[in-house]
């Protein structure tokens, strides 16, 4: 009977358990905590409570959640600087200027809000 090795509650990850969870993190920052121990049995056949996992994120690694932003493709500040620069040339009145909101986009709805991040 071939059966995976569970962590009991509190267990200290090994270096190479911490490793590999680093790896994991780092690569996929958006997934949960089950899908973190289901990523960390898969690569190294050992089973990890997620309380565990939330346990050596946060104290081991420094790690929370944060919310996720996303830059633009087009983002650039060097541009940026100049519209603003040239701004005041081109609407003599502030109150005749209509801005535009383009950011939103189809996929924003569907993507993880949240990643790991540091504290």
């Amino acid at each position: 009977m071939d059966r995976k090795r569970e962590s009991r509650e509190g267990a200290v990850l090994t270096n190479e358990l911490m490793s590999e969870l680093r790896k994991i993190v780092y690569t996929h920052p958006d997934l949960y905590l089950d899908e973190i121990a289901d990523a960390l049995e898969k690569a190294k056949d050992v089973r990890v409570s997620p309380k565990t996992i939330y346990s050596a994120l946060k104290n081991r690694m420094g790690l929370t959640m944060k919310t996720a932003g996303k830059m633009a493709k087009a983002h650039d500040d060097e541009q940026r600087q100049y519209f603003l620069d040239e701004l005041p040339r081109i609407v003599k009145n502030p109150n005749m200027a209509v801005w535009v909101d383009e950011s939103a986009k189809a996929e924003c709805t569907t993507r993880r809000k949240r990643r790991w991040a540091q504290k």
